[in-house]
């Protein structure tokens, strides 16, 4: 599979459109939100037309509020003042209504969440497009006994077009930041260096680590290259789900300090 944070690379161009941005983004990565509710790749359902309407487009909703909500100023406050200089003016309130505005944030998840699709369907080997091309099918490299592994097209695509996607991100979002206009920040929003490193780091080091646990413990012993491939995958998708939940936890203590903060400042004057 995709790494799934390269997938917004298909669905931000549409921004253009006067689509909203951020559901585009959170669009694009709903069909893999059913991977990190059962934690494994084998869920499919937000893959398919019916998952679409009935767990991308809802979860989306449920995600976008969550990020706008919760998330985006304690996210926010863990990059680099210059980032956050450019990057505040964005953190905005963030409006669902009026309906206008309403269904163009449904359209603008829909959307997202087709370019997700469609891009699988040139990578995954039950994509549409790799049953509908046997080129994309075509085995380029077999590895271990008796071929246990086989490298085919549609594997190279699907690696290549990650790191492209990745990397096309990084390249907008440097394109945009050495423009962007800066803004001051309030010390309410600085943290230390130390302290945002700290936080980093056992965050992703313990989701990663409990991630890994997870995965040895429901796949171990290694039967296989196909059981090593799914183990790797699952603490991937383990991994990443323990940091959202980390992410959720630490974004309320920021905003239960940040209120607390807030008075002090007020009461103070």
């Amino acid at each position: 599979m995709q790494f799934t944070l390269s997938h917004p690379a298909a669905a931000v161009p549409f921004a253009h459109w006067g689509l909203v941005l951020s559901a585009l983004v959170v669009g694009s990565l709903s069909p893999d939100f059913n991977y990190f509710l059962c934690l494994s790749t084998r869920c499919q359902f937000g893959h398919t037309l019916l998952g679409i309407f009935l767990l991308d487009i809802p979860a989306g909703f449920a995600v976008l509020w969550l990020f706008h909500t919760v998330l985006k100023r304690p996210l926010l406050s863990l990059l680099p003042v210059t980032h956050q200089q450019c990057l505040m003016p964005l953190a905005t309130h963030f409006h669902f209504v009026p309906w206008q505005r309403f269904w163009l944030i449904v359209l603008s998840l829909l959307l997202g969440a087709l370019t997700h699709i469609v891009w699988d369907s040139f990578t995954h080997y039950s994509g549409w497009m790799v049953q509908q091309l046997p080129i994309l099918r075509t085995a380029v490299i077999e590895i271990g006994q008796n071929g246990q592994k086989v490298i085919r097209v549609h594997h190279i695509l699907q690696q290549g077009s990650t790191l492209l996607g990745v990397a096309l991100l990084f390249y907008w979002y440097y394109q945009w930041f050495k423009q962007a206009p800066r803004v001051p920040i309030t010390s309410l929003t600085l943290l230390p260096i130390k302290t945002k490193w700290l936080i980093i780091l056992i965050g992703g080091l313990s989701a990663g680590f409990l991630g890994y646990i997870y995965a040895f413990l429901t796949i171990f012993p290694f039967s296989s290259l196909r059981s090593f491939e799914i183990f790797v995958g699952k603490t991937v998708i383990s991994g990443m789900t323990i940091a959202f939940v980390e992410l959720v936890i630490l974004s309320l203590f920021w905003h239960i300090f940040w209120f607390k903060k807030r008075a002090l400042n007020v009461s103070g004057k």
